[in-house]
């Protein structure tokens, strides 16, 4: 019976050990189906995801063991790779490298990257994944790092860590370091710098750590004496040059785009890329495609300069010494910027238009022959050195700016006053010749009778009487005189002229200029007839000279008038007004 009961327990305790086996199977079944199933679940997300991404104008392409997703782009004009990878805010990215190596290679038969044309079809890269497994970057050759006792060449900066911070979060705010530096070099020298700090992954608000300010060199080896002033650009920053406010403020009035925020990836045609910051390195964006980088602490090393101008054509650097002054900085600048012309010093340009007109300035730079949709085609720059000069008048600002000339004053300076209200005064010729002869009789102060019978030869008493009927009946130079635009005989003008009448025969002349010429030549006024060059601003500014075809003469107050068969724009007889005239339009009204 003992033995029975042995056996029953034995049996007991087997069964529960093959339940407690039956449940651990059951449950690591169960990790291992969730765990499969999350992966699965992810792989099977991100495939859905590249597929609706790509129903959206984006496509795949595979490049070597990696899949990059890109997107087709269509240049408008104006545009330029950096301001295409910012817009869509891949310039911030930490593969970024990475983006530009497969930009080139989505780009292969684009000779030069950063030089696109308007209408041309290039490829950006969006991301770029493994195709099978998890990217892994590849490993870096071994290099030589910094032992303890060479960091006391290592330019140093103290952290105090705040609510939230951690060192991955502070130094990437600080340095633009590459992952590879940052996980494999970078890192390490920070243990080195902070041996206290046993996890990298724990600090606390209000601990005090050490950091290497960054640099290529910084993990290599100690900066030890630098070779000149330009060879080292980790050295503590003097002040930029003072001329760098006023050239940013210029170049923003032109119209180019000035980049002083962020950092500038230029990268080689041999492979990996120079990274600059900005606001050491302003970059000036022309509208002809050119780049102008700005040495504001003259510290660039001639040999990036070459290696920066040899790998694009379409990039320059300019130092900016202390030698140079702000004409000689322009000067040098403009010279690099690819404009169709720079006249400069005083040089006209002559603009021909339906009011041609003649520009001269310091500088005046055609940036384009066309008009711009958003810009100006051609600049006016002067600088002005006196305080009180006056800029030209605000309605031939706005006259200039309608045909895509601007007008930029630096530092700016008051515009010259503009006429009051209600100042500008048309006359209206009329509709027809006779119409404008009773005008400029009105004007010059001329009485006359219209329209009379007037008795040439014979009285009441008389066997016969000889009456002509005159269009205008008036006084001129002490004698009788008619003016004629009906068409009378040249027998009765002949017999009219016997009798010490003077005859102004005007029928038949359709032109509105030569019936003002003739008329102020009969009435004995002065005029000037032709192109009157008008200029609007004299002495150290920019000259504009409008020449406007036209007639000008006195009227009976001594007032000057300018007579003319063009349709002027408001502004223009703004500035008329301004120059003193009365203005007489020609045009049928």
């Amino acid at each position: 019976m003992g033995k029975i009961c042995t056996n029953v327990r034995k049996m007991e305790i087997l069964g529960r050990y093959l339940r407690f086996q039956a449940l651990l199977c059951l449950v690591f079944g169960i990790i291992w189906f969730c765990v499969h199933s999350s992966m699965a679940q992810e792989e099977k997300t991100y495939t859905i995801s590249l597929q609706k991404t790509a129903q959206i104008a984006q496509e795949i392409h595979k490049l070597g063991e990696k899949k990059v997703l890109a997107e087709p782009h269509r240049v408008v004009e104006g545009e330029h790779i950096w301001q295409i990878l910012r817009e869509k805010g891949l310039l911030a990215r930490r593969d970024l490298p990475a983006l530009l190596s497969a930009l080139k290679e989505l780009n292969s038969s684009l000779q030069n990257l950063d030089l696109i044309h308007p209408g041309q079809k290039i490829l950006i890269p969006l991301k770029i994944v493994p195709v099978k497994g998890l990217y892994t970057q590849k490993a870096q050759p071994a290099q030589v790092k910094a032992s303890v006792a060479e960091l006391k060449g290592v330019k140093l900066e103290n952290y105090t860590v705040q609510p939230g911070d951690s060192v991955i979060k502070v130094v990437t705010g600080k340095y633009n370091i590459p992952p590879a530096r940052l996980y494999d070099e970078y890192l390490n020298l920070v243990r080195k710098l902070n041996p206290e700090i046993k996890d990298l992954n724990k600090i606390y608000p209000g601990q005090k750590i050490r950091l290497p300010i960054y640099s290529p060199q910084v993990v290599r080896k100690p900066v030890e004496k630098p070779l000149s002033k330009k060879a080292s650009l980790t050295e503590e920053k003097e002040a930029p040059s003072p001329y760098v406010p006023a050239l940013r403020t210029i170049f923003r009035n032109i119209g180019e785009e000035w980049v002083d925020t962020g950092q500038h990836f230029i990268p080689l045609r041999s492979g990996g890329q120079i990274d600059l910051k900005a606001s050491s390195f302003p970059v000036i964006a022309f509208l002809s495609g050119r780049r102008v980088i700005l040495d504001i602490y003259d510290r660039l090393p001639e040999k990036i300069t070459k290696l920066i101008e040899a790998s694009w054509g379409n990039y320059k650097v300019v130092h900016i010494s202390g030698q140079k002054d702000l004409r000689t900085l322009l000067d040098e600048i403009f010279s690099l910027a690819g404009y169709l012309r720079v006249a400069s010093q005083g040089e006209p340009i002559e603009v021909e238009d339906k009011i041609p007109l003649s520009i001269s300035g310091d500088w005046v730079l055609v940036r384009s022959e066309k008009p711009l949709e958003n810009g100006f085609r051609m600049v006016v720059l002067n600088l002005t050195e006196q305080e009180k000069q006056e800029g030209i008048p605000l309605p031939l600002k706005r006259f200039l700016e309608g045909l895509g000339i601007k007008v930029v004053d630096y530092p700016e300076v008051r515009p010259a006053p503009m006429a009051e209200p209600g100042a500008v005064e048309e006359i209206r010729a009329g509709k027809d010749a006779k119409d404008l002869v009773k005008t400029l009789l009105r004007i010059t102060g001329h009485r006359f009778r219209e329209d009379v019978e007037i008795p040439v030869v014979g009285n009441e008493k008389s066997d016969f009487n000889l009456v002509i009927k005159a269009d205008f009946f008036l006084k001129t130079k002490g004698q009788d005189s008619i003016i004629d635009l009906t068409g009378l005989e040249p027998t009765v003008i002949s017999f009219l002229t016997e009798h010490e009448f003077r005859v102004l025969k005007l029928a038949g002349t359709t032109d509105p200029s030569q019936v003002v010429a003739d008329t102020l030549t009969f009435l004995g006024i002065p005029f000037d007839k032709g192109v009157h060059a008008l200029t609007a601003m004299g002495g150290q500014g920019p000259q504009i000279t409008l020449k406007i075809q036209g007639i000008v003469f006195a009227d009976a107050e001594k007032r000057a008038v300018f007579a003319t068969s063009l349709t002027l724009p408001r502004e223009l007889e703004e500035f008329l007004t301004q120059k003193g005239f009365r203005i007489l339009l020609l045009t049928a009204s």
